[in-house]
């Protein structure tokens, strides 16, 4: 009870350090430009949008500023909330924002117009690079006006977002850094920041960045976000919620699409009273590169006692995005006339929201999971080759940890064993055991050198966790027994040699430990069970079919096999930032996009239901071949720009006993396998009740010892076969 408490208080100060509050001081001297040239009338700029104080230099002439900025920074340092975002009409001195890196928690506030000429996007491209090279460390785009006009609007505001992308946000590739240059970044670390290229992601730096440090995305330091507006004020009257919300989706998408990919340019949303009860509507800006969420202070309402709370669609709609770890929460200032600070209804907000934070782990499926994988959530990893390479201790320490899954394991071993002893008694001719009537008439039980023994092997056995199991379910049974501990992996061979003399000492005997590959293994005698965990994420892509075709002639007649089946399943998804993430950092460019990966999916919608791929069944006798083929069609029920396919599997141990990671039913608490990922040569628009079909197939390359997936998108577009040559396998 005591660590759980020290937990939930480290995730609450994380959390903090994901909070911030957003200052609307007034229009920007560039955009109150584009304004005064679009309508010929500088008056007309104060009423171009309902959430900015009209008049910029009230704070100055009423002598507020001061009053507000110490209010301000005293409710923030309660709280211990890093960020600010402001504009150039609300300028915090160092000393109010230095709560927790005074140089880089203000983000600049940049109010756009709603007309552009190139006059006035050089002045904003200029005022966003100043405020960079002082204080901000990243730049909010305030108002999407220019995303509702004319086509040319549009144009002029995407060349914009390039040009200033470009301008300060240039990209540096993964495989640029060197050992070199990434020491040298290590000597530099406690430099003052630069805001150029140089300034690189904590992605090349070997140096892990502790989780909550950075309210940012981690992958980039500087950022443009676009504020994109739920409010009704920005739509058509006529529309409802749910046309609300895909209206923004669609101006979204669109400018992202015509900026082309860059990781440094996010999404903000502005929440309003207008969030959608279809969470398969609102679930889609997750998939987006949602880097913050703004919630105005007009939503919140006042309960029976006088704190604030929130409507339930937006409760829900918060709760629900906390299970994607890099979305900062800016609350705007009570009073927009920034007359005056709620300190008390400001750190009552704040309290609210670590509530609903709280609030997702007691209502979100395996919470224990979901903490221990937070930090790993939309991480691209390249999947393991055991077969191919020997793992390491750490990897062997990462496995072992996962409890549940051993449980199982030894609950299919012993219900595999007392099937085994009732056949081998039914065998014996002696019924309910090896009892016989002594020279008294009286039961006698035989002497234990003449009970059978079972004969097991574990192939595959690394350090030995599946052993000690096995081991566990005979001495609980009372059933003698012969194991041999089979792996190729010489750390896996020393780990066991340890634990036979120790752990494993009273039944030393019984096991016998073998270097050597499953498939060349020659033992003298047959086993009664082979044991193994084979399978990777999308079950048979560790080759766990070919591995136990292979060790199959070891097994008696009748023998048991665990596990007994396995299928895969495939499910189409939406991951925009994902897929971003993936061409843009990949060492070699839009490599990862031929070859399967894994990823722990938090920032993903799934399109349609999974469907079953393909499915394989041990022993294998008649010998059917492993490659297989598969034709899936899939229906969408809203609009999504699909990225790719997830991959999951489900697996039966043992009658009964069976586990899997399927998205909707998966087995609660197991830790060992992240979903697969066969991503999309490119993002595809999918429309409502638009048909999807893909084309998946399994290659096997016997001579050539390997094993590869390929994959074709047939519907709603056709793509180019993805791996066919192939560019990635699988070594047998």
């Amino acid at each position: 009870m005591e660590d759980m408490k020290k937990v939930e208080e480290a995730e609450r100060r994380a959390m903090v350090q994901q909070f911030g509050v957003i200052v609307r001081g007034g229009q920007s001297a560039a955009a109150q430009e584009g304004k005064e040239n679009a309508s010929g009338r500088a008056g007309d700029s104060k009423a171009v949008h309902p959430r900015t104080v009209t008049n910029s230099g009230s704070l100055e002439q009423d002598g507020l500023q001061d009053k507000y900025a110490r209010t301000l920074r005293k409710a923030l340092r309660k709280m211990g909330v890093p960020l600010i975002v402001s504009d150039e009409t609300f300028s915090l001195v160092e000393e109010d924002i230095a709560v927790a890196h005074p140089a880089e928690n203000r983000a600049f506030l940049l109010s756009l117009p709603d007309k552009f000429t190139k006059d006035v996007s050089e002045n904003l491209i200029k005022q966003a690079l100043a405020e960079l090279n002082k204080t901000a460390k990243s730049v909010l785009l305030s108002s999407d006006g220019s995303l509702k006009n004319s086509s040319s609007d549009f144009f002029e505001l995407v060349q914009f977002l390039r040009e200033l992308l470009q301008r300060n946000f240039t990209l540096e590739y993964r495989d640029v850094a060197s050992v070199e240059e990434r020491q040298r970044r290590k000597e530099e670390a406690n430099e003052a920041p630069t805001f150029s290229a140089q300034n690189l992601l904590n992605e090349n730096n070997d140096t892990p960045v502790p989780y909550g440090v950075d309210p940012f995305h981690p992958l980039t330091s500087r950022q443009i976000w676009m504020e994109i507006s739920l409010a009704k004020v920005d739509y058509p009257s006529t529309l409802t919620s749910n046309e609300i919300h895909d209206a923004a989706w669609k101006r979204w998408s669109s400018l992202q699409t015509a900026v082309e990919i860059n990781p440094k340019f996010g999404l903000c949303l502005r929440l309003d009273n207008t969030l959608s009860s279809n969470t398969k509507i609102t679930q889609r800006w997750f998939a987006e590169r949602l880097r913050a969420l703004v919630i105005p202070s007009h939503i919140w309402k006042s309960n029976k006692t006088g704190y604030p709370v929130l409507p339930p669609l937006t409760k829900d709609f918060l709760i629900r995005s906390f299970h994607h770890p890099h979305i900062t929460y800016l609350l705007e200032t009570p009073s927009t006339s920034l007359s005056a600070v709620d300190e008390e209804r400001l750190h009552s907000c704040f309290l609210y929201l670590l509530h609903l934070f709280k609030e997702y782990y007691r209502t979100v499926r395996d919470a224990p999971r979901q903490r221990l994988m937070r930090h790993l959530a939309d991480v691209p990893i390249r999947p393991l080759q055991p077969l191919r390479d020997h793992l390491t201790q750490e990897i062997y320490e990462v496995f072992e940890a996962d409890p549940i899954k051993y449980r199982l394991y030894n609950s299919a071993m012993f219900q595999a064993l007392k099937d085994w002893r009732k056949k081998a008694e039914n065998r014996s001719g002696s019924g309910s055991g090896n009892r016989h009537l002594d020279v008294t008439g009286q039961d006698a039980v035989n002497s234990r050198a003449d009970d059978p023994v079972v004969v097991a092997m574990v192939v595959g056995a690394g350090r030995g966790p599946l052993v000690s199991e096995f081991i566990s379910a005979a001495v609980a049974l009372d059933v003698k027994f012969k194991v041999y501990a089979l792996d190729k992996n010489p750390i896996a061979i020393g780990a066991m040699l340890a634990k036979l003399e120790d752990e494993w000492i009273p039944h030393a005997d019984s096991i016998h430990i073998v270097q050597s590959d499953m498939r060349d293994f020659e033992p003298g005698d047959k086993a009664d069970m082979i044991i193994s965990e084979l399978l990777g994420s999308f079950g048979c892509n560790e080759l766990s079919p070919e591995c136990l075709d292979g060790a199959q002639r070891l097994l008696k007649p009748g023998g048991i096999s665990i596990p007994h089946a396995y299928s895969n399943f495939l499910q189409p998804v939406m991951a925009r930032s994902l897929h971003d993430d993936m061409v843009t950092y990949a060492p070699k460019h839009k490599e990862m996009l031929n070859e399967f990966i894994l990823v722990e999916m938090r920032s993903s919608v799934e399109i349609a239901p999974y469907q079953e791929a393909f499915k394989f069944v041990h022993p294998n006798y008649e010998a059917h071949s492993n490659e297989r083929d598969v034709t899936l069609r899939f229906t969408a029920d809203i609009d999504y720009v699909m990225t790719g396919f997830a991959g999951y599997f489900d697996l039966h141990l043992y009658k009964d006993v069976s586990m899997n990671i399927l998205p909707d039913k998966q087995t609660v608490g197991l830790s060992s396998w992240f979903p697969a990922c066969f991503a999309l040569e490119r993002p595809v628009a999918v429309a409502k009740d638009q048909e999807i079909v893909l084309h998946m197939g399994r290659r096997c390359d016997v001579a050539g010892k390997r094993v590869w997936y390929v994959w074709n998108l047939l519907e709603p577009e056709v793509l180019p076969i993805q791996n066919a040559l192939p560019d990635n396998w699988i070594s047998m």
